[in-house]
C-alpha cells in the first residue's frame, strides 16, 4: 500500500479529525494520529507504508511518555515495537523545560 492510498483510507476513517480533509499532513502527523486512533489493520498498514525506525523514532518522541496513551504505549510495546534499547533516550517535554529553565 503507497502513502497516499494509505491516507485516503485513514481520512475516510475520521483518523485526522482535527485536521481539514484538504490539508497536506506530513509523516509526523500520519504516523502519530494512525498510532493513538488508528486500530490493528491500520498499524499494520503503517508498518509497511513507513520504515520501523521512522515510527519509533516518532513515538519516542511524540507519545511514548504520555500517560494518556500508557495502555496503547503497552502493546505498541509488546507487538509492534520491539527491541526498543537500541534506540537513544528521548528528552520528555518535561527534561527539556527543565534543562532550559535551568540553562537561564
Amino acid at each position: 500500500m503507497d502513502r497516499k492510498e494509505f491516507v485516503e483510507q485513514l481520512k475516510k476513517k475520521h483518523v485526522f479529525w482535527s485536521y481539514s480533509p484538504e490539508a497536506e499532513l506530513p509523516d509526523e502527523i500520519i504516523i502519530e494520529h494512525t498510532l493513538k486512533y488508528g486500530d490493528v489493520i491500520d498499524i499494520i498498514n503503517l508498518f509497511k507504508s513507513f520504515s520501523k525506525d521512522c515510527i519509533t523514532r516518532i513515538w519516542l518522541e511524540s507519545m511514548s511518555h504520555d500517560i494518556r496513551f500508557e495502555k496503547t504505549n503497552y502493546y505498541l510495546k509488546l507487538f509492534f515495537l520491539k527491541n526498543l534499547e537500541t534506540h537513544e533516550p528521548v528528552e520528555t517535554r518535561y527534561e527539556k523545560i527543565k534543562r532550559l529553565s535551568e540553562e537561564n
